[in-house]
């Protein structure tokens, strides 16, 4: 016979155990991945050879982050507080280029640099960055889309675009309408 591990969350079974273990988790990538409150990929940065892979890696790391404190409310203000520091420092190196808007990889500089590292992966770190802190803002409440407010969709800015409360055409309910600002944001990116 064998015990079941069980997964489920300790918002849904007040587990401590569970709650410690995701805490000590937590914990331990916040100290190795964002020193200085700054999301670092160690190998790539310190050395400052990558692979493209790991020129992605901010992006992940962000938003898979963000997602935690749909499973586990009570990390809600710790994440917060790491990640809204890293978006920070993402968001003012994006300086670069001839539009000065490109964005780079090395968030910790303070400003953009730029040795071969600055393209669509670099520039989904950073919307991942600001798209976390949007998920932890809209947990609980439905974003409210539709430009006129129909159910047809709609054009312009009018209605409830940008407001949260009940539902108005395309509403979506909290996390998973991040879905849809991610692929409208890679759309972004990749037509820039």
């Amino acid at each position: 016979m064998t015990k079941e591990l069980d997964l489920t969350c300790p918002a849904q079974t007040g587990s401590e155990t569970w709650k410690t273990r995701l805490d000590s988790l937590l914990a331990k990538a916040i100290k190795d991945f964002f020193p200085d409150g700054i999301a670092n990929e160690l190998p790539c940065e310190s050395g400052k050879i990558c692979t493209t892979d790991m020129l992605a890696f901010k992006s992940i790391l962000h938003r898979e982050l963000s997602a935690v404190p749909a499973l586990a409310p009570h990390t809600r203000e710790t994440l917060r507080a790491v990640l809204r520091s890293s978006a920070e420092a993402a968001v003012k190196q994006c300086t670069g280029g001839d539009s000065k808007r490109q964005c780079g990889f090395y968030w910790g500089e303070g400003v953009f640099v730029k040795p071969g590292t600055s393209g669509v992966g670099e520039t989904m770190n950073v919307l991942s960055a600001v798209q976390g802190l949007l998920a932890l803002d809209l947990e609980g409440k439905q974003a409210v889309g539709g430009g006129n407010g129909s159910t047809g969709g709609g054009a312009g800015g009018a209605g409830g675009a940008g407001k949260t409360g009940e539902p108005n055409g395309a509403a979506v309910k909290g996390v998973k309408g991040m879905a849809w600002m991610v692929m409208a944001g890679a759309v972004g990116v990749t037509i820039m």
